[in-house]
């Protein structure tokens, strides 16, 4: 059985999820079809890597997956493969590989055929077809292109200097927790050891991280690891996002803004 996972601004009033399924199913060999999310923002790139990067790390080997978020948001019609942690993943060129994998190396190849009318049933085909072929250990369908070549979306990433790192908020969720695209492996390697403080723009600080959410008292605030090993700012039973003025600054990307770090 492989594993075949979905996620996608759709929405799932929308036929796509069904029709995406289907032509999977059609497509790969013994697939078991996950959808992961297909009510991520509307165009979010953000959203959608970090729907899917939660989820990411409970597939087995030699899944494959499809992002299929904004697929329209930049004109070249073209569609990135990544073979990364035994996991096939498939996306269009419009910022969601670089951000998901930050500043991690990783090995780039492009699709060399394009969907024949970029809709949508047209171009899940086309993925479908690639990964069958991939699975079955041909590679014709694909070239190495270089990481520099595609869209990145620079403002989206968290910004590493030596003494702090400005770390950009990925998501808010539904009880208005903050989390951020800071990974802990991250956050150890430039922390050093070094005392630090987490700064909010309205003033409020957190000096700091705990295990898990309840580690402190009702309506404190609270940092920590999230099960996806990114970190999360939470004030216990409250909305933290409300309470430190966290709005979307932008629509289309649906980033907002910054928390930094730093450290002494």
């Amino acid at each position: 059985m492989t594993f075949v996972s979905l996620t996608s601004d759709f929405g799932y009033e929308s036929q796509f999820p069904g029709i995406c399924k289907l032509l999977a199913l059609q497509s790969i060999p013994n697939a078991q079809v996950i959808d992961i999310n297909h009510n991520v923002k509307r165009y979010s790139i953000v959203d959608t890597v970090y729907h899917f990067q939660s989820a990411l790390p409970h597939f087995k080997a030699n899944s494959v997956h499809f992002l299929l978020s904004n697929l329209y948001g930049h004109s070249n019609q073209r569609f990135l493969y990544v073979y990364e942690n035994e996991q096939h993943i498939f996306a269009p060129d419009n910022g969601c590989i670089p951000l998901l994998f930050g500043e991690k190396a990783f090995e780039l190849f492009e699709l060399k055929t394009k969907p024949k009318d970029y809709l949508v049933p047209s171009i899940m085909t086309l993925l479908a077809e690639t990964a069958k072929s991939l699975l079955e250990g041909h590679k014709d369908e694909i070239t190495k292109i270089d990481a520099e070549d595609i869209v990145q979306e620079k403002e989206l990433s968290s910004i590493f200097k030596p003494d702090e790192i400005v770390a950009r908020v990925l998501h808010i969720d539904r009880f208005e927790n903050i989390i951020l695209n800071l990974r802990k492996d991250e956050f150890d390697e430039h922390r050093n050891d070094r005392k630090f403080v987490i700064r909010f723009p309205n003033g409020d600080e957190i000096l700091e991280i705990t295990k898990m959410y309840n580690d402190v008292k009702y309506l404190d605030k609270v940092a920590f690891f999230n099960s996806s090993g990114l970190l999360e700012i939470a004030v216990n039973h409250s909305n933290a996002a409300g309470l430190f003025g966290f709005k979307p600054h932008n629509d289309l990307l649906h980033s907002y803004k910054n928390i930094t770090i730093k450290f002494s």
